[in-house]
């Protein structure tokens, strides 16, 4: 079925450090529980697709390399970042029985491997990852390359970042955003304040509220954006016939506002009558009586 507009689509990017990961640990540990964040995307994912909207998900993360946060996320996140992704079907192949991710390393393509510390170069260059790991270009470029790529708004877009900068700039380009200041490191009091359950349950219970409403704010959008697409693209045909004009043209046609049930006309200068069947075309919208028997044959007025 062709498309009409703007796309149903809408982009979640993801920072990992001190958004999702208390990356001061040396063992990788989740702000939260991974359950309570896969339980959010999981929740958007299928709300989307019950309103026929296809959701986008991408890594961008700053980092030097790929390294055990990254191999973490990738995993837990590997629903997310294929579906509906274009290169979903290369991104995490299965090379000599190690699983990969396709990943952008400081714009190098390449599979990193979640099984050892090792990495392939990526020779297809045409392929997308959704897994960015960048320590200089900021992540706006990165943000805007993937919705030009599947033709998504900015306004369609919503980056998790605690890095006051880095909120600034995807701002400053239209692209929404829900900070996570309340982990930054730069601005806690006490690095140990993040091991406290009670302050991180009740700032992630708000941060949730906040994904949950922006999200729902971008699906209004889109839902009212195709709306008024499809009523630009598709608008009601004029009619080319009704019994009115006949009425007012024909010396055979009972006036306006007498009931009729015949009506005739002539075309190619063939003259017939048939009998209009108001119950099978109750608006009167066929353009033409050729159009209407070739959709409903010849003895659809009989």
């Amino acid at each position: 079925m062709a498309s009409y507009g703007p796309s149903k689509k809408f982009l979640i990017v993801a920072d990992l450090d001190y958004t999702h990961f208390n990356s001061a640990k040396s063992e990788v540990t989740w702000l939260g529980s991974q359950g309570f964040w896969l339980d959010i995307y999981t929740r958007i994912f299928h709300v989307a697709r019950l309103q026929g909207i296809d959701m986008l998900f991408a890594v961008v993360t700053k980092k030097p390399e790929f390294d055990d946060i990254c191999e973490v996320a990738a995993i837990a996140f590997a629903p997310f970042l294929q579906a509906n992704a274009s290169s979903a079907p290369f991104m995490y192949p299965q090379m000599a029985d190690k699983g990969y991710c396709l990943t952008r390393v400081n714009g190098n393509l390449q599979y990193d491997c979640l099984d050892a510390n090792e990495k392939l170069e990526g020779l297809n260059k045409a392929l997308v990852p959704h897994f960015i790991i960048e320590a200089m270009a900021p992540k706006s470029k990165h943000i805007i390359d993937l919705a030009t790529h599947y033709n998504i708004a900015l306004e369609n877009c919503l980056m998790l970042d605690d890095t006051p900068e880095v909120l600034e700039d995807v701002t400053s380009k239209g692209i929404l955003s829900v900070d996570f200041q309340c982990f930054h490191p730069a601005l806690l009091q006490e690095m140990n304040i993040l091991d406290d359950p009670d302050y991180l349950r009740m700032h992630l219970n708000r941060k949730r509220e906040e994904i949950l409403k922006k999200i729902q704010g971008i699906f209004q959008r889109i839902n009212r954006q195709h709306k008024e697409s499809l009523e630009i693209e598709m608008p009601i045909p004029v009619r080319s016939y009704t019994p009115y004009m006949l009425a007012a043209s024909s010396p055979n046609v009972a006036p306006i506002g007498a009931h009729t049930s015949q009506a005739s006309c002539e075309m190619n200068n063939h003259s017939h009558e048939e009998s209009i069947n108001y119950e099978r075309d109750p608006q009167d919208c066929l353009h033409s009586w050729g159009a209407r028997q070739r959709l409903f044959g010849k003895s659809f007025g009989n």
